[in-house]
């Protein structure tokens, strides 16, 4: 899934990950940065902390192969 948002949102998000109140968190992160990617890890439909740089680059990987697989198929029919 896919969140565009500003920073007050991307920072609620992040302390949610890291189970830490909106406060401690900008007190820990100044500024949440414009145009940056961040992922979140989804755990029993918890946010349960900011995914590491190597999980997000094999998703970005394998979302890549299947985008290509899928663009070698013909469009399936309108209906």
């Amino acid at each position: 899934m896919l969140v565009v948002a500003h920073g007050g949102s991307i920072r609620a998000v992040h302390a949610a990950a890291l189970g830490v109140d909106v406060h401690t968190y900008r007190r820990i992160q100044r500024v949440e940065p414009n145009a940056t990617l961040s992922a979140v890890c989804v755990e029993e439909g918890r946010l349960t902390e900011l995914c590491r740089a190597e999980d997000l680059d094999e998703f970005l990987v394998r979302d890549q192969e299947r985008r290509r697989a899928a663009a070698t198929r013909p469009p399936s029919p309108a209906g």
